[in-house]
């Protein structure tokens, strides 16, 4: 206004005051109003006082000129700018914009928010999505990321085919193509899970190892069917299940043990040059053979009944009783017979004059007597030739019964001797022949014997040495003995007998159940096959093994696992082996040299009044020690690591630089240790100071009726009046901002409130003592109780920013008003001192 504002006229009493004088005075005052010519209000004499309120509920700013627009906060040594960016259609704020307590920054709608929920933690909070789009997100944590207590409530999308790595590039995680996940290394991708589930489709693009002997595949939801490998053999597929080829109906398996059935709705064709069948073939349809069938054996008929021929009546052949054939009453000249030409030529026909021929020959007979009785009147001399008797044809006795049946052989050149003796010299019966050397077959029948009997002494037989010399005599048990048995003579090559007094040498026998005393063996025990044979019984067992120095027990098929004798040392098992309790996953063994492995899928528990661990121990899961813990030397845990308990496993935090964070309150004894924290200082009126201008009443002591006295500063109920008082904070002050609580009293029963407020200064040595108070932060009115005398506390107050920059050491003054626009006591207000809450970043002012 100075700067636009000229005073026109001067008026003195008596003076005539004409319309040129106002016109002109007010000119000036609009002039001084204008726009762009007004008064500024910026302190400056003549200006206009300072704006302290806008009582309207819009304000306008800038003058729609196409250029940024700026408000400025003029503090003392820190401005703070506020800028519309104009072409970029943003706000911009050159300093530091702090969100007081949980203060949030809103967008859109509540739900969409960032604050801060307590002291430490940041929170992006979001109703649907939180989306940070960037080419790199970086998150420096020096612990972690915990996401919801370690778990992902949403997913995380990797966009497009970017990868999560692992170590290099040749170790990652991503997605090539829309649908697939690949699982990449450059060297191998070891999976360890006691299960592992596909729960779709699998495609192997190379090889697939089952490197375990008798690892299993299985096939279904309930692995119904199975297919394990059979060490050194093959792969066995489970009991009666099968492998199908198109359908169901076209399978080969084993229905029961010992069966493989191969089965086809349609035809089973078996291509090779040679398809060798050993075994009876059962064919129950009709064979069809388009080649020629030979046979290596028999032909054996449908009934196999002796006897019968097959007989072709034009279509096929079918088996008959040559007694079943029709019969010919005579014989035609032109009627034939069948004979077996002995002289290597078959099977052959022969007529009937052929026959009659043969028999008139001088080895014929002269006379064919048709006697079917015949009886000799003496002993039938052959007169140096033989009696000649077909093939199963016998001599009998006198009531036709069969007693010696005699077998031919067309080309026999070897035959019994039957010789008997004279007196004292026993008969015998001998095998003789064209053969150089003859066996003797005696032949029972079925399931019978060959007897040699007893008679005044038990059946014996003896073998003689080669010049009947000598003999031995085998000889059955006395009738005394009582008994009936079996002697089986040894398998195998030619061997020689053991008996009880000879000394011999045993390869390869199998004994069941011996009963060895003491035994001696030269080179080693073997049983009869592979896993063929045990050591003991369940009910009766070895006592004591006695192995040499060095000696080894060898487990497994191929002798994968040993265990060897160290001289004077112990025992030592191979390489990697383990020694298992329950199940795979409970073991003690070395995976690798200098490492001892103790593994268990629950819980390892070593038991003993003192366990002594001579090394570097390290845990990489949770330590649970229920009884106490004796260390005699340092404890040292990894940085930025926690000791806690159960309930709070971070209670203590170690940084890397060695501070201690204990984020629950210490104490020693039960006692508290006193901790950087939050802290309070006491002043009382008696501290303080009215204003010289706005004060409150000086300093007052008033005595009560029972005693206390009270030193009060007291403050009207008209208008806002003022206290001062001075403090230095101690240097663990962390220079940040307070907060009070005022408490006050009054002499009236009026049940009205009163507000007190608290507005502060900083200053170092050498500041300026002329310097305004921060900003007044009024505390919540606390209605009085309505009786006389009663004390009466407010609420913490809001933060209270202290102007300056604080720091330790500083001088800090403070304003104490009391708002009356804010209560409404209708009494002095008696203020008995203020309780300052500050916080400390310190232990101590060291």
């Amino acid at each position: 206004m100075g700067a636009t504002y000229t005073r026109q006229s001067t008026y003195a009493d008596g003076d005539t005051i004409s319309a040129a004088d106002t016109n002109d005075e007010f000119n000036q005052l609009l002039a001084a109003f204008a726009a762009s010519t007004g008064h500024t209000h910026d302190g400056t004499a003549g200006e206009g006082g300072p704006i302290t309120s806008l009582a309207t509920n819009t304000v306008t700013f800038g003058t729609g000129a196409d250029t940024d627009i700026s408000v400025t906060f003029n503090a003392n040594t820190n401005d703070g700018v506020i800028t519309w960016m104009e072409d970029e259609d943003y706000f911009q704020f050159s300093d530091d914009i702090l969100m007081s307590t949980t203060e949030k920054i809103q967008f859109r709608d509540t739900a969409i928010y960032i604050n801060s929920s307590a002291d430490g933690q940041l929170d992006i909070v979001a109703d649907t999505e939180a989306q940070i789009v960037s080419p790199i997100v970086d998150i420096n944590a020096s612990t972690g990321i915990a996401l919801d207590g370690a778990n992902l409530n949403s997913d995380w999308t990797v966009n497009t085919t970017n990868k999560i790595l692992f170590r290099d590039s040749g170790l990652y995680i991503n997605s090539s193509t829309d649908g697939q996940l690949d699982i990449a290394a450059d060297t191998e991708l070891e999976i360890t899970a006691p299960l592992v589930e596909i729960s779709a489709d699998a495609t192997v693009g190379d090889d697939l190892t089952l490197k375990s002997d008798a690892a299993v595949l299985g096939f279904g939801a309930d692995t119904d069917v199975t297919m394990t490998h059979v060490a050194d053999t093959g792969v066995l597929l489970n009991t009666a299940s099968v492998i199908q080829f198109r359908d169901s109906a076209i399978n080969i398996g084993s229905p029961a043990d010992g069966d493989l059935d191969i089965n086809a709705d349609d035809e089973i064709e078996l291509n090779s040059t040679l398809i060798d069948i050993n075994g009876n073939v059962d064919i129950s349809g009709t064979s069809t053979l388009t080649g020629n069938v030979t046979l290596g054996g028999q032909l054996i008929m449908p009934d196999v009944t002796a006897g019968h021929i097959l007989v072709a009546d034009g279509t096929s052949y079918e088996e008959k009783a040559v007694g079943d054939l029709a019969e010919i009453s005579t014989v035609a000249n032109d009627d034939v017979f069948l004979a077996v030409d002995t002289s290597g030529g078959g099977l052959k026909r022969i007529t009937r004059s052929a026959v009659v021929s043969g028999l008139a020959t001088s080895s014929g007979l002269s006379n064919v007597v048709e006697d079917t009785s015949p009886q000799l009147g003496a002993n039938l001399d052959t007169n140096s030739h033989n009696i000649l008797i077909d093939d199963a044809h016998f001599i009998g006795d006198e009531n036709g019964n069969e007693q010696i049946i005699f077998q031919t052989t067309s080309s026999a050149v070897n035959q019994f001797d039957v010789t008997n003796a004279a007196t004292g010299n026993p008969p015998k019966l001998s095998a003789t022949g064209g053969d150089s050397n003859i066996d003797f077959d005696l032949e029972a029948k079925g399931t019978g014997h060959v007897t040699v009997r007893g008679n005044t002494n038990s059946g014996a037989i003896q073998f003689n040495c080669e010049d009947n010399s000598h003999g031995q005599i085998v000889i059955a048990q006395p009738h005394s003995a009582g008994v009936t048995n079996t002697l089986t003579l040894p398998a195998g090559s030619s061997s020689t007998l053991v008996s009880l007094i000879s000394t011999d040498t045993l390869t390869n026998k199998t004994l069941t159940s011996p009963v060895l005393n003491t035994a001696t063996v030269g080179t080693s025990i073997v049983p009869a096959s592979a896993d063929g044979a045990t050591l003991g019984t369940a009910s009766v067992e070895f006592s004591d093994l006695f192995l040499a120095d060095a000696g080894t027990v060898q487990f497994g098929n191929d002798q994968d696992v040993t265990l060897t004798h160290v001289a004077d040392t112990g025992l030592l098992l191979n390489a990697a082996m383990v020694v298992q309790f329950r199940d795979s996953a409970i073991n003690i063994g070395s995976p690798a040299d200098g490492d001892l492995d103790i593994n268990a899928d629950d819980e390892i528990e070593l038991n003993s009044t003192l366990i002594d661990i001579n090394g570097n121990v390290e845990i990489s899961g949770t330590a649970a020690i229920t009884g106490i813990a004796t260390f005699t030397d340092d404890i040292i845990i990894g940085d930025a690591k926690t000791i806690g308990s159960a309930s709070d496993t971070d209670a203590i935090a170690i940084a890397s630089n060695g501070v201690v964070n204990f984020t629950q309150q210490p104490t020693v004894s039960s006692a508290a240790v006193k901790v950087a924290g939050k802290e309070t200082i006491w002043i009382p009126a008696a501290a303080m100071y009215p204003e010289t201008t706005n004060g409150c009443a000086s300093l007052a002591q008033v005595e009560l009726s029972n005693g206390p006295e009270l030193k009060c500063l007291d403050f009207d109920k008209g208008s806002d009046e003022h206290a001062q008082f001075t403090i230095a904070f101690p240097k663990s002050w962390n220079e940040g901002t307070i907060t009070f609580q005022a408490f006050f009293t009054a002499t009236s029963t009026d049940t009205g409130t009163s507000a007190y407020g608290l507005a502060g200064l900083s200053l170092s040595d050498s500041g300026d003592l002329n310097t305004s108070f921060g900003t007044t932060v009024v505390a919540t009115a606390k209605a009085h109780s309505g009786t006389s005398n009663d004390l009466d506390i407010s609420a913490e107050s809001g933060n209270v920013t202290i102007a300056g920059s604080p720091a330790a050491g500083d001088l800090c003054i403070f304003q104490v008003p009391r708002d009356v626009s804010a209560d409404d006591l209708d009494a002095d207000s008696r203020l008995l001192g203020i309780k300052l809450f500050f916080t400390t970043d310190a232990a101590n002012d060291a």
